[in-house]
């Protein structure tokens, strides 16, 4: 019973979540009709606004999608290493910035701060795009085989002796 409410009332946040957000939704379709219709990229014809809420809003869920799509990528793929994280990392905040000034034209320096808004969510779409990717290795079973133990450096001095640097 109580599983029963519960899931009723997340139904009812979500609902409540997307009524919320269908005039983000609205901005965006309409910045993409506008651009079909605006082939010779003019700015004169810019009738969008946005506030700095909304941008925040589009800016965490632009990061998240990028997450979970590089995220679901990277472990198809089987990549593996600290260096791809850095590199998804990259591409995630990259994507976002190049989706929000060159498709919906949103100047991020007239809303605010351009570091605020790459700073925004960083941390938690890091947190997705390394989630996703892990799940979707080990479910296609693309992991790499476990490092055996007498392989571990023990100490530091260890570390660098054995040449990992």
């Amino acid at each position: 019973m109580a599983r029963a409410t519960a899931l009723k009332k997340t139904i009812e946040l979500a609902r409540a979540r997307f009524k919320a957000d269908e005039a983000l939704v609205e901005k965006i379709r309409a910045r993409g009709r506008e651009r079909a219709r605006d082939d010779d990229d003019d700015d004169e014809r810019e009738t969008v606004t946005w506030t700095k809420a909304e941008v925040i809003r589009l800016n965490a869920y632009s990061k998240y999608f990028l997450a979970w799509y590089l995220g679901t990528m990277a472990g198809i793929m089987g990549f593996f290493g600290f260096g791809w994280t850095v590199w998804g990392a990259f591409f995630i905040n990259v994507g976002t910035y190049l989706i929000e000034t060159m498709y919906l034209r949103i100047d991020l320096d007239e809303i605010g701060e351009g570091m605020e808004f790459f700073l925004d969510s960083f941390a938690s779409s890091y947190g997705v795009f390394v989630l996703t990717w892990v799940v979707v290795a080990e479910t296609l079973g693309r992991a790499p085989a476990h490092m055996p133990t007498h392989a571990i450096p023990s100490g530091f001095a260890e570390f660098l002796l054995r040449g990992h640097f």
